[in-house]
């Protein structure tokens, strides 16, 4: 029981661990570079990073659990881990959007809006349905409401279960009874 007890304190350690790792990377790239914070690039970085540091965290606590760790425990480790991170991390954004630069909204837009068209060049898409494109664009509402913020997490839980899934089955090691 106790090693459990100390499990799930670790898992609390690293999952607080992950999301001032998550805060620091997005006002860093907030502060570098918006184009970072709002775009592909950005989001891969940070994606890439939670997924290594989750997977790592993951692997030290089947260590302390004596080298071993179920599915199950793997998962709930990894799904606890992330959704403490991804909350502080979306905390964040909400206060970014909303407090901080109440202008990010549409920095957001007009990225998204140049993002697009350049793609869009890029592969020849006719002037008649780029301009389309670019209206639908333009309609859209870029805030980060408490709506879009619940929104955000409901995804993130959703991919955030599928990955902890897909580790929890790779890194299990479960005890030889005999």
């Amino acid at each position: 029981m106790e090693t459990q007890e100390n499990a799930f304190k670790e898992i609390i350690k690293y999952g607080l661990i992950l999301g001032f790792i998550q805060i620091s990377l997005t006002i860093l790239m907030y502060l570098i570079d918006i184009n970072l914070l709002v775009g592909f690039k950005g989001a891969g970085i940070r994606l890439l990073l939670v997924a290594i540091l989750v997977i790592f965290f993951a692997i030290r606590i089947r260590t302390l659990q004596g080298g071993f760790m179920t599915f199950g425990e793997g998962f709930k480790a990894m799904f606890i881990m992330g959704l403490i991170g991804m909350l502080m991390e979306t905390t964040l954004m909400y206060a970014l959007y909303n407090f901080i630069d109440t202008d990010l909204a549409e920095q957001t837009k007009q990225i998204t809006m140049n993002t697009t068209q350049e793609m869009l060049e890029k592969f020849n898409v006719p002037a008649d349905q780029m301009e389309k494109s670019m209206e639908e664009i333009e309609k859209q509402d870029f805030s980060y409401s408490i709506l879009k913020m619940l929104q955000a997490i409901l995804g993130s839980t959703i991919i955030g279960s599928g990955f902890s899934a897909i580790v929890a089955a790779i890194i299990k090691k479960e005890s030889k009874l005999f």
